[in-house]
């Protein structure tokens, strides 16, 4: 009987240790995790136009105050003297920023060219849509407003339309 008390001893014993170890265990693996961190973005998106300048002035003027910019928005206002007169603008982009950026789409061109006179129009030139415009780069869009040289009738005076272009700019993928 001293043998069976004896296993039973050691078997309390052991069970014993045994729910200590788990004890242990549970309270080691059962503790809260902490994680603790920082990011910091140093990005910045910075694309404007920095200077518009007239090129070729054939027949026209430019209104005082015209063009005008912001960002990436420039108003033009040019009085024309007769068919086939044109003005011509450089307008420079620049990409201060440290984001690269892609040139997603031009506007304002249809609805200047709808608005009478039709007969004459604005383009822009030197840019296409989906053009890159990487981080410290500059890029140079020509705009021409041009009164169509086949229109027969001439007011008495020089002609004038204004038009506003945007050059949408979107962050390259």
């Amino acid at each position: 009987m001293n043998i069976l008390k004896d296993r039973k001893n050691i078997l309390i014993v052991a069970l014993l240790i045994a729910i200590v170890a788990m004890s242990v265990g549970y309270a080691a693996l059962a503790q809260q995790l902490t994680i603790n961190g920082t990011a910091n973005i140093s990005a910045s998106w910075d694309v404007k136009i920095k200077e518009i300048t007239p090129k070729v002035l054939t027949g026209a003027s430019v209104k005082e105050g015209s063009p005008t910019f912001n960002n990436t928005s420039a108003s033009f206002d040019v009085d024309l003297e007769y068919p086939g007169a044109s003005a011509t603008f450089d307008v420079t982009v620049e990409n201060a920023g440290t984001i690269n950026a892609t040139l997603d789409s031009i506007s304002g061109l249809d609805a200047a060219n709808s608005d009478t006179p039709t007969y004459i129009t604005y383009s822009v030139s030197g840019v296409t849509e989906g053009d890159a415009l990487r981080s410290g780069d500059t890029t140079t869009a020509t705009v021409t407003v041009t009164w169509d040289p086949s229109q027969e009738s001439v007011p008495e005076t020089s002609v004038s339309k204004t038009a506003t272009i945007n050059l949408n700019y979107v962050q390259a993928e």
